[in-house]
């Protein structure tokens, strides 16, 4: 995945979005959160011929759920085994859930009746950084890329 934001970054974009007044936000931990990547590739057939597709997907790697991705490159990054969550998925359903996730998705785009010829490669193991922060009394998790805020249950 693309360059992380550092602590620093994070404690700037929570401040920014707090009333004047609040206290300043604290960093609870950083968590890595688990996906598995494929590149999916085929062939599309058409009036005019074939027309060959590359797309993303990742599967979320605790909860199965699929989602199709822009191309991305990977940064290694050294996490500690503790900030990292289990992934839950095999690779063998991971694989086939990226095919049928894409299939589908690329029918819905093209809108057509036809089918793909489609192949997941890869399968590799990534892990998107998310941040938990303690501010103005709420809790919030902050996507360690984008920097989005999204409020979590108080507990």
């Amino acid at each position: 995945m693309q360059s992380s934001l550092v602590e620093a970054d994070i404690i700037e974009r929570v401040a920014a979005a707090l009333p004047a007044q609040s206290a300043a936000p604290t960093i609870e931990r950083r968590v890595y959160y688990p996906y598995i990547r494929y590149v999916v590739r085929g062939a599309l057939r058409w009036l005019f011929g074939e027309r060959e597709i590359r797309v993303d997907c990742l599967i979320d790697a605790r909860t199965g759920r699929a989602s199709t991705a822009d191309e991305f490159a990977i940064e290694a990054v050294a996490a500690e085994t503790a900030d990292q969550l289990p992934a839950r998925q095999s690779a063998g359903a991971s694989r086939r859930l990226a095919e049928r996730y894409t299939r589908h998705s690329l029918s819905r785009a093209y809108r057509v009746l036809t089918t793909f010829r489609l192949r997941a490669d890869g399968g590799e193991l990534v892990h998107r950084p998310y941040w938990i922060v303690r501010a103005a009394g709420h809790r919030l998790l902050v996507d360690g890329i984008t920097g989005e805020l999204h409020p979590l249950p108080a507990n």
